[in-house]
């Protein structure tokens, strides 16, 4: 059980040097916010052995119910040209979240056992409540917003797992698994500038559908002997995300996904002189809202589009290192090395209006000083590491001295208009 109540206050200034287009711009924002929420859970954890089977149940159950308020204010200047956003809300939300996990693992052989792993989760979210906003920086211009959302999300995993031990040192495993993930999201608001009784507002307004899959099959192999120990895996992914709006139109949008991540590991070596060695390739999933071809018009000086092109990231890693360590004068050395980069890294790419811009693409039109901000896949994204540490503790001084050299440096590329750069 736990009650909670949290509030904060920002402000930030931002000044671009002159160029062609402008001799002054400026942005400034700041906003204020309090929150307070009420959570309780309860969990139960079984576990029951017998010889070689094992039987493993965990669940969970949550309730969230928590009120926010908070106000947020922009401003724009360009040259002689200001623009100015005002919004307030106050809303309220109340979750409900059940999980659970079974397992059971059992020996088919000597050598052999197989294991099944269930995992499910279900949620429910309600969102209710108000929302005032400037229009088109007119002042005194304001929109009355009543939100009524709710959504639900319900996802599940399944697995099987199989070991079998070749000779006294080699074990081989295979495993697949399957996941979906199910997230719907629905907020119904009204305007109530033009009309007493209310109009329904499409910016804020929406009805979609997350739905994901994924299937997986992965194979490995460990050896062990004498200090001397070698894993590695192979797995293969199909990922499928596919996004379906039915407001303002009804609309899909699938995408598939293919990986194929091997990852290994050796270390050789005692407690006196070791050395290790892995590499590893992971991918960064893509989330839906980045897949979506519409426009989030709700701050109108900060546009934001998703772009359904977007390749999947992969992350390819591999570190070294030896550490030496020396007991019985209480010393111990090491070093080491790593890297990584990054194959279709996703950065966001920004684009000002000096003017109103009508946006085809989106059926849209840009006023003077909004931002658009997309996002694409580009290539470049490396990082290096590196460290030295030695140890030595001191007796007579009931002391340790630890000394220690690190380097990190990572290349990221990003926009600025159109040309790529990387810092």
């Amino acid at each position: 059980f736990q009650r909670r109540r949290q509030s904060s206050v920002s402000r930030s200034m931002t000044e671009y040097f002159p160029t062609d287009d402008y001799a002054l711009r400026t942005e400034e924002s700041s906003g204020e916010s309090l929150s307070k929420s009420l959570t309780a859970s309860l969990s139960n954890l079984t576990n029951i052995q017998r010889k070689q089977n094992v039987f493993f149940a965990m669940t969970d159950f949550s309730f969230d119910n928590n009120s926010s308020l908070s106000s947020n204010s922009t401003f724009r200047r360009i040259d002689d040209d200001e623009t100015r956003t005002l919004l307030n809300n106050d809303s309220g939300n109340r979750n409900i979240r059940f999980s659970t996990r079974l397992s059971y693992r059992f020996a088919l052989s000597r050598r052999s056992s197989l294991a099944f792993s269930v995992n499910g989760q279900y949620g429910t979210q309600d969102q209710d409540g108000w929302q005032v906003d400037t229009t088109a920086s007119v002042q005194g211009l304001q929109v009355k917003l009543r939100n009524n959302g709710d959504g639900l999300r319900y996802g599940f995993e399944t697995s099987v797992d199989y070991n079998y031990k070749i000779g006294e040192n080699t074990r081989f495993s295979t495993s697949y698994s399957f996941n979906r993930s199910y997230d719907r999201s629905k907020m119904l608001a009204v305007d109530f500038l033009g009309d007493p009784q209310g109009q329904l507002d499409p910016v804020n307004s929406y009805n979609y559908t997350n739905d994901s899959y994924s299937h997986n099959l992965q194979t490995g192999l460990h050896y062990g002997r004498d200090g001397f120990w070698i894993m590695a895996t192979l797995t293969g992914s199909v990922h499928q995300v596919a996004r379906d709006e039915r407001f303002p139109e009804k609309r899909r949008f699938p995408r598939t996904f293919y990986q194929l991540n091997p990852w290994f590991s050796l270390t050789a070596g005692q407690s006196k002189r070791r050395f290790h060695l892995n590499i590893s390739s992971m991918p960064q999933m893509i989330s839906t809202e980045s897949l979506r071809s519409t426009l989030d018009a709700t701050n109108p000086l900060s546009l934001q589009a998703g772009n359904p092109d977007l390749k999947l990231p992969n992350n390819l890693m591999g570190s070294a290192g030896l550490s030496f360590n020396n007991a019985p004068k209480a010393r111990a050395f090491s070093i080491q090395f790593g890297g990584g980069y990054t194959f279709n890294y996703i950065t966001s790419q920004r684009k000002l209006f000096l003017e109103e811009t009508y946006l085809p693409q989106y059926d849209y039109t840009a006023q003077k000083g909004a931002q658009l901000s997309t996002q694409t896949n580009v290539e470049g994204c490396y990082s290096l590491n590196g460290s030295v540490n030695f140890s030595q503790q001191i007796s007579s001084l009931r002391s340790t001295v630890n000394a220690g050299i690190n380097y990190n440096f990572q290349q990221t590329p990003y926009f600025l208009d159109e040309p790529l750069y990387h810092s």
